[in-house]
C-alpha cells in the first residue's frame, strides 16, 4: 500500500500499476488490521514430563480435540469453551446452578 501510494504521486517506478496496487492494498491491509485486533492467544499448556508421555497412549479423540481446540490461535471468536459452557450449564435459567457458581476461564 505504501508503494501504491508512492506511485501514485511518482515518486516510486510503477504508475501504471499504483492504482491496482491502492484499491487492493487498502482493503487487504484492513482486513489484516482487523484480523491482528480479533486474535485470541492460544492457552498455554503446562504439563509434566510424565503426563506428557501418557497423554499419547491414553488420551481419547475428544481429550484431543478439546486440547487441540485450546491451544491453537483463534480470530473473532468468544474465549475458549466460554460458549460450550453457557450451552452445558446455562446459568442462571431455573433448576441449573447460579451465575456465581461459573467456572472462570483465563
Amino acid at each position: 500500500m505504501i508503494y501504491g501510494f508512492g506511485a501514485y504521486f511518482t515518486l516510486l517506478p510503477g504508475t501504471d500499476i499504483s492504482s491496482i496496487l491502492l484499491i487492493y492494498g487498502f482493503p487487504m491491509s484492513i482486513l489484516g488490521f482487523a484480523l491482528s485486533y480479533a486474535q485470541l492467544e492460544p492457552v498455554p499448556c503446562k504439563t509434566t514430563r510424565a503426563a506428557f508421555d501418557l497423554r499419547s497412549s491414553q488420551m481419547t479423540d475428544i481429550q484431543k480435540q478439546i486440547r487441540e481446540d485450546t491451544t491453537r490461535y483463534r480470530y473473532g471468536d468468544e474465549k475458549h469453551l466460554d460458549e460450550a459452557l453457557d450451552k452445558i450449564w446455562k446459568f442462571g435459567r431455573q433448576g441449573n446452578p447460579p451465575k456465581k457458581m461459573c467456572p472462570t476461564l483465563t
